[in-house]
């Protein structure tokens, strides 16, 4: 909560810098254009407070005092120019590959695909959502990148007849997984507290869905209820 209030003074305070960065933001067209297909997804917004998380928040303590909170601002500033360009160099690429495999999921219809097209698609829709910016760790959306090439990997593999008929059960065994988190998360939410262990739970399962999608089995080690309990969150 207090990161989500100083979130919002910076914006207010720096204002008028954080808008002027966004306005002449290399490639801020094209990322406007392409956020149009998530639903509710507001680019001006998310990129704003996407620069201040990764200029001011990432990876700071929060300021005790005037004093510090002054140095504070000032420090964040300086680091805008260096964060200007992570964004150049991720958001507008991240877009373009959530277009193009949207895109070749889409044209990838055919009788017995529908389980696992509809998981491609669920699990786009929940890593691309219209807070996506502003709520996934900065590390965490360069994994993004990699989840994009794997479900265009899986893709050809449907389309080359490698996908096995028993990963329909690899999904079905992954939705109760990912029905545990939700459950957990949304008691969390209701306490309006968090539990970083569980986040990191939540990427477990991004990983084990690419690779036993490839592998058609899951890797003992990699299995979400072993790392359920691993991750602390019972």
């Amino acid at each position: 909560m207090l990161r989500t209030g100083l979130r919002r003074l910076i914006l207010i305070l720096e204002d008028d810098r954080i808008r002027r960065q966004i306005v002449h933001l290399l490639g801020r067209d094209r990322i406007l254009q392409l956020g149009k297909a998530i639903r509710g997804f507001d680019a001006e917004t998310q990129l704003q407070t996407l620069l201040v998380e990764r200029a001011w928040l990432s990876p700071k303590e929060i300021p005790r005092s005037r004093a510090e909170f002054d140095a504070f601002l000032i420090e964040g500033c300086k680091r805008i120019g260096v964060v200007v360009q992570e964004i150049v160099q991720l958001v507008p690429s991240l877009l373009k590959q959530l277009a193009e495999t949207r895109r070749v999921v889409e044209t990838s219809g055919g009788f017995g695909r529908d389980l696992i097209l509809a998981d491609m698609n669920q699990q786009l829709n929940a890593l691309f959502h219209a807070g996506f910016l502003e709520t996934t760790p900065w590390p965490c959306r360069f994994s993004f990148l990699g989840t994009l090439t794997c479900i265009r990997m899986r893709i050809d593999r449907l389309n080359s007849g490698g996908l096995k008929t028993d990963l329909a059960q690899l999904l079905q065994d992954l939705t109760r997984y990912q029905q545990r988190y939700l459950q957990k998360k949304q008691d969390l939410d209701r306490q309006k507290t968090s539990d970083p262990m569980l986040d990191h739970y939540r990427w477990m399962l991004e990983e084990f869905r690419s690779v036993c999608s490839l592998r058609n089995r899951a890797p003992p080690s990699k299995s979400p209820g072993r790392n359920w309990m691993n991750s602390g969150t019972e």
